[in-house]
């Protein structure tokens, strides 16, 4: 059995799977966002893959990037992460409704004044390394669900569409979530990127507090 090491670190669903997600945000918040990804297909199949935590004494002091968007990372919220098992943050923080949430590395920063939709979006960024499915926007290296021809999408696409981060990139899904926060999913293709990375992932032993 595993045993938290800090008494900053408080347990929201420990199961036996070794994804780690920690927010940082009161107990009542944390649940509502935890409980719609758990609801949000794909992982909703794969509930007992994550461990869900939470640190509710510590504000973040997070910054504006480039005047439109909310960004948190910093050395000291990746420290004070450390006192949960984390393999992704998120900081659930009220800003202005015209500044972006963004993702940066593992860590998610959710302006709570955005749909409840924006988690998925952002943590689909973190997890699966996606684009952006609107345009125009940068393509990060790696990136598996804008292509050059609908042949990449291997059958599992809803469609081929123009325009996916960039003009003469093809997304699989007409408005999947990583287009609008107005979607209620990611499309087929994007949710089998996800669940293959999912697999990536082992299990370990079930949690428990001190």
């Amino acid at each position: 059995m595993y045993k938290l090491p800090s008494e900053e670190c408080k347990i929201l669903k420990a199961s036996v799977g070794n994804i780690n997600i920690v927010f940082f945000g009161d107990k009542k918040r944390s649940e509502k966002y935890m409980n719609y990804f758990l609801n949000f297909e794909p992982f909703n199949s794969y509930k007992d893959r994550f461990n869900f935590f939470y640190v509710d004494k510590y504000e973040p002091d997070c910054e504006i990037y480039k005047g439109i968007a909310l960004l948190c990372y910093s050395n000291d919220i990746v420290k004070k992460a450390s006192s949960c098992p984390n393999d992704y943050i998120i900081v659930l923080k009220d800003a202005e409704s015209g500044l972006r949430s963004s993702s940066y590395v593992n860590l998610v920063s959710i302006n709570t004044n955005h749909p409840l939709s924006v988690l998925a979006h952002e943590f689909g960024h973190a997890f699966a390394n996606f684009a952006e499915e609107y345009v125009p926007a940068k393509i990060p290296r790696g990136a598996l669900n804008c292509v050059r021809q609908c042949t990449a999408f291997e059958g599992k696409e809803d469609g081929c569409y123009d325009g996916c981060s960039q003009q003469d990139y093809i997304r699989s899904v007409d408005n999947g979530v990583m287009r609008t926060l107005k979607a209620e999913d990611y499309g087929r293709f994007d949710e089998w990127l996800i669940e293959n990375r999912i697999k990536e992932y082992g299990e370990s032993e079930i949690l428990t507090g001190a």
